[in-house]
């Protein structure tokens, strides 16, 4: 019999063993430009930052960001900083994933080419450490590396053995996801996604591990909290690095109002570090929380185990087993539904039964698309990842039907922020729409933009508007007649939540289409 231990979230601010006092900006550490994305060297005494904006950075304020540093003197007070030595710095927007053990190698976020140009990133690049500066980056190829967004965050453990990044890529989940990579002799394996248990439709990005690897903390603005951005923490349940406790938000202590990210502990001097802009008008500030009693014990008092048997299972699986149920909102379990397998080792059809349940095994460590399409339904697609160790997965997936008068919101298209060009898996959610219209020819539908309530009313359904019109364009090209697609923007005037919190506020940031002739 298999057993599987879950683990208990305890914040640790709650224990009588540890305590966090007041934030404080660190005086010693910021300007008045843009601070982000800190990494502290491998012996502790070094803070490595983003700074972008600054005069002095190489392009001046046109610079999005140089990389600049702080020591840490003997009296545990944090030196002027200054921009690091070398050609790590570029007129692009430069910034840090971590160092080798030895501290000799730097890693970064790869943006240059032979001539200096800013390039589509193979994956990472390296700079070495010569004595007075450090190399220019070189290089790095990880396999089958995308990132189809220009935020960019990372983390590599102190050993040096585990890369971890912020990526709008193939298998995201949302916009930015957080991903794997592990090192492998000279090389890094292709990135893994950390799963639906950490990554939202939204963004995740800034991780950092505890020194065991079990403990991941991210900033999230997809799990609700305290501001538009806040930072969580989650326990790492076993080696597939998919398995992980529901995230926790960090609480008052640490979070803000405003935009919190990047999370880092300095244990030699017994605080953590956040960056935030809850002091200023839109900029980073680095904030820090303070003292820590009872530093060296802080992952062991935030998760201790507890012994709950969760899964128990008479024979071990030679694969894994999916377990799919269809179901309709109205009317329960679906007969007849095709269900669409589609993996790299291999592609499967198979239909639900009179329950509307069907079963099929798949294959350890491979990834598949599960795609369910019904008559009268709105197709749904799903992507799993399956690991070494055989179980069984349970999917059910609640269909809507497609008749004049419902609404459907599309909650995978997204857009950057105060602009029309979507991100994530925005166009593959308009396939869906492509593949509903033309199993459906006569079909027609209405497109509604909307947004929140904040900021130029005005300016909210004129982009609102430009967003719909973006969509209509979109699934026009894909052999949808122009005809069939109305739509109008609407701006922040019909709310389906409250406007005052950001957990709902960004409910209203929607767009949805409404059949009105089926």
């Amino acid at each position: 019999m298999k057993k599987k231990h879950f683990f208990a979230l305890v914040t640790f601010w709650m224990s009588t063993n540890i305590l966090i006092a007041q934030n404080v900006l660190v005086s010693s550490l910021n300007t008045p430009y843009d601070e982000s994305n800190m990494v502290l060297s491998p012996d502790g005494k070094t803070l490595y930052f983003t700074v972008g904006n600054h005069i002095d950075n190489k392009a001046g304020r046109k610079d999005k960001g140089d990389i600049w540093y702080s020591k840490l003197s003997d009296s545990k007070a944090w030196g002027t900083p200054l921009l690091v030595e070398g050609s790590v710095n570029s007129i692009y927007n430069d910034r840090m994933i971590g160092f080798s053990p030895d501290g000799l190698v730097m890693y970064l976020h790869d943006q240059y080419a032979a001539d200096g140009r800013k390039v589509n990133s193979k994956g990472i690049s390296m700079s070495s450490w010569s004595g007075k500066g450090w190399s220019k980056p070189v290089n790095i190829d990880i396999p089958y590396f995308n990132n189809s967004s220009p935020a960019q965050s990372g983390y590599i453990s102190p050993d040096g053995e585990i890369l971890l990044l912020s990526l709008d890529s193939y298998k995201s989940i949302g916009n930015e996801d957080l991903y794997i990579c592990f090192k492998n002799g000279t090389t890094w394996t292709e990135p893994k996604n950390l799963g639906p248990a950490i990554n939202t439709p939204y963004q995740e990005f800034t991780p950092y591990l505890s020194d065991d690897k079990n403990v991941l903390f991210f900033a999230s603005n997809g799990r609700g909290g305290l501001g538009s951005t806040d930072i969580f923490y989650s326990k790492r349940l076993d080696h597939t690095w998919t398995n992980w406790s529901v995230p926790q938000n960090m609480g008052p202590k640490v979070n803000s109002a405003g935009r919190d990210t990047n999370f880092i502990l300095v244990s030699s001097v017994g605080k953590m570090l956040v960056i935030s802009a809850r002091n200023s008008n839109e900029y980073g500030d680095i904030i820090s929380l303070d003292p820590f009693d009872n530093i060296d014990t802080l992952f062991s008092e935030l998760i201790p185990p507890v012994d709950v048997v969760v899964v128990q299972e008479e024979e071990k699986l030679a694969n894994h087993l999916l377990s799919c149920q269809v179901k309709n909102q109205n009317s329960g379990a679906i007969a007849n539904v095709t269900i669409n397998i589609i993996g790299d080792k291999g592609t499967f059809t198979i239909l639900t039964g009179a329950d509307g349940s069907v079963e099929q095994e798949l294959a350890p460590n491979s990834e598949y698309t599960i795609k369910v399409n019904a008559p009268h339904y709105m197709p749904l697609e799903r992507d799993i990842i399956t690991d070494a160790d055989p179980a069984r997965i349970v999917m059910e997936f609640m269909l809507t039907e497609v008749r004049e008068g419902v609404t459907v919101n599309l909650n995978n298209v997204l857009f950057k922020q105060g602009t029309t060009s979507m991100i994530g898996n925005s166009k593959r959610e308009l396939d869906l729409v492509v593949e509903m219209l033309k199993e459906n020819p006569s079909m027609e539908i209405f497109l509604s933009g909307h947004t929140d309530n904040r900021g130029d009313p005005a300016k909210n359904v004129k982009l609102s508007k430009q967003r719909v019109n973006e969509i209509r364009k979109y699934l026009i090209s894909k052999g949808i007649k122009g005809s069939r697609v109305s739509g109008k923007g609407f701006g922040g005037a019909q709310p389906i939540a409250d406007n005052e919190k950001e957990e709902t506020r960004r409910l209203n940031r929607r767009v949805e289409f409404t059949i009105i002739k089926d």
